[in-house]
């Protein structure tokens, strides 16, 4: 999540309103928070319990400043209010737009990320339709997908 999203995301919000289309840059930004909240704050609950763990804490801040920093134009006082909290700085308005590193962004990684989630999508579908609650454990599950991924991808999606 940590560096490779903010990455990403920056670069979608400054295209977008570089090319003055607030919309798309909005929706980047949204889509983003929304992916931090319920995708890697969920999954990385155990690690904020455990005070040794300073890695979770470290990428949360790092990706709530960036979204402080993004949001600043659409919602200049929230956004503020935020940064201040966060940094302990001035003002989101006087520091600098966030520069996205490019290089730091793993394309394979994301492609077994999104397939990771859509299997979990799919998972607590039909655990939805089947009238099993999602904390009631199954025996089995088969998910057919069409690309090998890492045990560390299959870890996550056999947590959901």
């Amino acid at each position: 999540m940590d560096s490779i999203a903010i990455a990403r995301n920056d670069s979608s919000v400054t295209e977008s309103l570089e090319e003055f289309d607030n919309l798309r840059a909005t929706t980047a930004l949204a889509q983003f928070v929304d992916d931090l909240s319920n995708w890697y704050v969920r999954r990385s609950r155990p690690r904020f319990w455990k005070a040794a763990e300073g890695g979770a804490h470290a990428t949360l801040h790092a990706c709530l400043t960036t979204v402080s920093l993004l949001l600043a134009p659409f919602c200049p006082f929230v956004a503020d209010e935020m940064y201040r909290n966060l940094t302990k700085a001035d003002s989101v308005h006087l520091a600098d737009w966030p520069a996205a590193d490019e290089s730091v962004i793993d394309t394979e990684l994301e492609e077994e990320m999104r397939v990771a989630r859509d299997v979990a999508s799919l998972g607590r579908a039909a655990r939805t339709e089947s009238k099993i609650k999602v904390r009631q454990p199954l025996p089995r599950a088969i998910a057919l997908v069409d690309r090998d991924l890492s045990p560390e991808v299959i870890s996550e999606i056999t947590m959901s």
